[in-house]
């Protein structure tokens, strides 16, 4: 279990955690996914953590939407990206927030069709 975070505050911030508290280890110089079974991952301590020191006003902006952060959500069938698009948006009194839940797709590789559920795209 864990979650990611992505902000955009000057530049942007981005935060993956794996929830389970354990050390995680650093493999560096190796463009490659870390082996199923291995032990390395891309992490700092508990937590990864990182910057791209990009202005605000530039994320997006050589993909066509400057200023935003994109997300695509992707499904397997129509069916399951109506159910999805019906969210219901909620006031918490300070923002607007849409929660969709999209399906894990299970794979037998993570490059494996079809592409990632959801991608955050600066």
């Amino acid at each position: 279990m864990g979650d990611g975070e992505f902000s955009g505050n000057g530049s942007v911030y981005w935060s993956i955690d794996h929830e389970d508290g354990a050390d995680l280890k650093v493999k560096t110089n190796d463009p490659n996914r870390p082996p199923k079974n291995g032990s390395t991952n891309v992490h700092t301590k508990t937590k990864a953590n990182g910057r791209d020191p990009i202005p605000v006003a530039d994320v997006g902006k050589k993909k066509g939407h400057p200023g935003k952060f994109r997300l695509t959500l992707r499904f397997q069938n129509e069916d399951a990206a109506r159910d999805a698009a019906g969210a219901t948006p909620v006031f918490d009194g300070t923002v607007w927030t849409l929660v969709l839940d999209v399906p894990a797709i299970a794979r037998q590789n993570p490059d494996d069709a079809p592409a990632s559920e959801i991608r955050v795209d600066w």
